[in-house]
């Protein structure tokens, strides 16, 4: 009988700090990942390139928009604020020591879908040109946490759950809780009016390993249809605060598109419990990025993906070496 079957499966009922305990490190994961993952790892990665020259300043950065609770998810209309899905994410419980674990952690690891959402609006062409067609800009992204309703997906909050849905469960609302309490750690680093990149800290499992890594993410916009793509690549952190560049995992970038729903696979690693059973921030882990197309990676992408702080005219060419590549 293994460490989690002793804990967690029929021989033995649990009590529910237990179980807590285990669902406050699937939180690290399941929202995006660990919020202290700054610090230097030893890894195979990308020469991330500090030599690229920019001719401006900095774009800058902020937390990233949390998308205002009662937000319905997938309505796309001119009069909505959230008017674009980017992307919708169940998370599961599918690989690694996940026989034994008890039915209601899986239950609640699955109620709430991690959602990334846009705000597009259509500029109308110039009087001048009466023919010409409406230009589109990208004005926000925005990140929250989705529930199936019977009015369709909708945006919830831990403090308004219970009238939006109604009784989730208790390891469902904690669950909810602590994971918006981690977007705090979700960091929009440059936007343009096509183009907006931010950094998610995440648990990845690399090579069978583990990691504490960064998911980087670029939202591109055509701006002539209104619709875009979402582009999400690696990252190894690091701690010297003076260093131009993150460093690159050495994994293809992956193109998905706008509006794409997936299933998120997490590895279950039992080897990351203690001996009181207690997991650790890496016993969950992301298995792959967001469905899609794999890019290979060139040398002016990997001199611009690792980059902390972004100009306009680098975020404008890494933009568009993606959408070439794609």
């Amino acid at each position: 009988m293994n460490r989690i079957e002793m804990l967690y499966g029929t021989r033995q009922q649990p009590n529910r700090s237990r179980h807590l305990a285990f669902l406050i490190a699937a939180m690290f994961v399941l929202t995006f990942g660990s919020d202290d993952c700054a610090r230097s790892q030893n890894s195979a990665a990308l020469n991330s390139g500090s030599e690229y020259s920019a001719s401006k300043e900095p774009l800058p950065t902020k937390i990233l928009t949390v998308i205002p609770a009662g937000t319905q998810v997938e309505v796309e209309s001119s009069k909505a604020r959230w008017n674009r899905l980017l992307l919708i994410a169940t998370p599961k419980l599918d690989s690694g020591e996940i026989e034994s674990i008890n039915a209601s952690i899986r239950n609640a690891a699955t109620t709430c879908s991690l959602t990334l959402m846009a705000t597009v609006i259509a500029r109308p062409p110039d009087a001048a040109q009466p023919s010409a067609k409406p230009q589109y800009e990208l004005v926000e992204v925005g990140v929250g946490y989705g529930v199936a309703t019977n009015r369709g997906t909708m945006i919830v909050s831990s403090d308004t759950v219970a009238q939006q849905t109604g009784e989730l469960g208790f390891f469902a609302r904690r669950m909810l809780s602590h994971n918006e309490q981690q977007l705090r750690s979700v960091r929009e680093v440059a936007r343009t009016k096509d183009a907006v990149v931010f950094d998610a800290p995440s648990v990845f499992s690399l090579h069978g390993t583990h990691r504490k890594c960064l998911t980087r993410h670029l939202v591109a916009l055509d701006r002539s249809t209104g619709q875009g793509w979402l582009y999400c690549w690696l990252l190894l952190p690091v701690s010297d605060d003076t260093a131009e560049s993150h460093r690159i995992v050495d994994h293809p970038i992956r193109a998905t598109r706008w509006g794409t729903q997936e299933t998120r696979s997490i590895h279950v690693d039992a080897n990351e419990f203690n001996f009181l059973g207690v997991p650790s921030e890496l016993a969950m882990a992301l298995v792959d990025l967001p469905p899609g197309t794999d890019i290979p990676w060139a040398e002016e992408t990997t001199k611009l993906a690792g980059r902390r702080r972004l100009t306009a005219s680098q975020l404008q060419r890494l933009a568009e070496r993606l959408t070439e590549s794609r």
